[in-house]
């Protein structure tokens, strides 16, 4: 007796604009390390791979943090702010440290 295989189902983005914009530059941010890189790459691709092993890690994990739910969670929609409520906007902080990764991982590619 066989036991069926699972199938798995797509896991969707969170509901905030910061995970869409973070998912639409994701992509844009590895090609473009990459293609800034490809010269060193050719030259040397051990070091060039292990210097960039860091950087692409950090951004991978940031985009799994900002972009993608916790195990279990269902994506729920994002509640409307009431006239006059102030919004609540966790994703700032979020929105900061990921532009000091980019910050960061560009000055380091200039660097090298």
């Amino acid at each position: 007796m066989t036991v069926p295989a699972k199938l798995s189902i797509p896991v969707e983005l969170l509901p905030t604009d910061l995970a869409r914009i973070v998912s639409q530059a994701h992509p844009v941010l590895l090609l473009s390390a990459y293609y800034l890189r490809f010269p060193a790459l050719v030259a040397d691709p051990v070091s060039t791979l292990l210097n960039s092993l860091l950087p692409l890690a950090v951004i991978q994990i940031a985009y799994a943090v900002i972009c993608l739910p916790a195990v279990g969670m269902t994506s729920k929609p994002v509640k409307k702010a009431k006239a006059g409520e102030r919004k609540k906007t966790p994703e700032a902080s979020s929105a900061k440290a990921l532009v000091c990764l980019v910050l960061f991982h560009m000055i380091r590619m200039k660097a090298n």
